[in-house]
């Protein structure tokens, strides 16, 4: 028996199982991805939010453990199913005219934002790579670290265990109607440390939150430039929006903007990122997250 070291020799003392339900052989199986391949639906959080959220399911079965293991466990892997599920629910929004085709105004990824210490803990920052994965599956064009500028993203196909894809192929003239467009992904926010929220209320995590989510300056300029130099093809006429902060309204016209999540729970976390994109100028169109508690 033969094993590239490392990873092979991990699933030789771990057996890799599905997050979702425990199948032997795979991170995550094609009965528990059936959870994450309805339709995203409107939801209300408790806390008040001035834009559309949808979710794709419930916080609860397999996919509340399979959240569970891509966070506390760092399991890894499941970033690349979550982000295509997410990607397919994107694409439903724009058939059902909620968001515009990146064709028509370009689409800005923004991963909502872990502390430091969280992804020093985790090694790894999870939303981000599930906004990774999403952007690979629409097959656009993924702006990854902002000094290296635009870079092609190669499709990337989510396989289940029998070798077959699950159907839902990665693939963006399955997922867009055959139209191009660009996609960015940028960390755009930044979160500083704050308590806990697990056994908080709605008002307590948002009293919690208040105020440690903010945007980086110097990303939200390389943005403005970068709108600059790529126009999609379809590309809609900017909107007039009133601001009396003196920030450029290029900003705010010339992105659809989409927050990517991993769980709504109260909406606190949505409403704080919300504001800290307003008040550099950045709209959001809406937030997307896979389940809700």
């Amino acid at each position: 028996m033969t094993f590239s070291a490392g990873q092979g020799l991990h699933e030789l003392l771990v057996p890799v199982r599905c997050a979702g339900c425990g199948a032997p052989g795979v991170d995550w199986c094609e009965k528990c991805h059936k959870h994450l391949a309805g339709p995203p639906r409107r939801i209300h959080p408790r806390v008040a939010i001035p834009c559309p959220v949808w979710s794709i399911s419930p916080y609860s079965g397999p996919v509340a453990a399979g959240i569970v293991a891509f966070k506390e466990d760092r399991r890894q892997a499941l970033a690349q199913p979550f982000g295509q599920a997410l990607a397919h629910a994107a694409a439903q929004l724009v058939a059902a005219g909620e968001i515009l085709h990146p064709a028509e105004r370009p689409w800005l990824l923004v991963p909502a934002p872990s502390t430091a210490l969280s992804i020093r803990e985790r090694g790894f920052h999870h939303v981000r790579e599930i906004a990774e994965a999403m952007a690979h599956t629409l097959q656009g064009a993924q702006y990854d670290q902002l000094s290296q500028g635009i870079q092609s993203v190669q499709p990337v196909q989510w396989k289940h265990p029998s070798g077959q894809c699950d159907g839902q192929t990665a693939s963006l003239d399955a997922l867009l109607g055959g139209i191009s467009g660009e996609i960015v992904v940028a960390d755009v926010l930044q979160a500083a440390p704050h308590t806990d929220a697990v056994g908080l209320t709605a008002t307590q995590r948002r009293d919690n939150l208040a105020g440690t989510i903010t945007c980086h300056t110097q990303v939200v300029e390389q943005l403005e430039h970068l709108a600059e130099t790529i126009t999609s093809p379809q590309m809609t006429s900017a909107p007039t929006i009133s601001s009396s902060s003196g920030i450029p309204q290029k900003r705010v016209s010339r992105w659809e903007i989409l927050l990517v999540d991993d769980v709504t729970t109260t909406g606190a976390t949505i409403a704080e990122c919300f504001f800290a994109l307003h008040n550099c100028g950045l709209r959001l169109r809406g937030a997307l997250t896979l389940c809700a508690a």
